[in-house]
C-alpha cells in the first residue's frame, strides 16, 4: 500500500503488508549474504579499509568493546 507519511503533500511511502520497510529490507538482505559475511556485534569501526584504486570499501577496521 502507498501511505502518505509526516511532511508529505501527497501518499508516495510504500509500506510492505508484513510490517516496516525498514525490517523487511534488513532482514531480506540479511538472508542473501549471511553466509558470506562474518557478522560482528559489540564492535565499534575504526576505519574504513579502502580500495585506493576503485574508491571503494573492501573491509573495516574494528575494536571488540568486549575485550575492554
Amino acid at each position: 500500500s502507498i501511505t502518505q507519511c509526516g511532511g508529505h503533500s501527497q501518499p508516495r511511502t510504500h509500506r510492505p503488508p508484513a510490517g516496516p520497510a525498514g525490517t523487511l529490507i534488513v532482514k531480506a538482505v540479511h538472508a542473501k549474504i549471511e553466509n558470506n559475511v562474518e557478522f560482528k556485534y559489540n564492535c565499534e569501526v575504526v576505519q574504513l579499509l579502502m580500495d585506493t584504486e576503485s574508491k571503494t570499501v573492501i573491509g573495516v577496521q574494528y575494536k571488540d568493546k568486549s575485550d575492554g
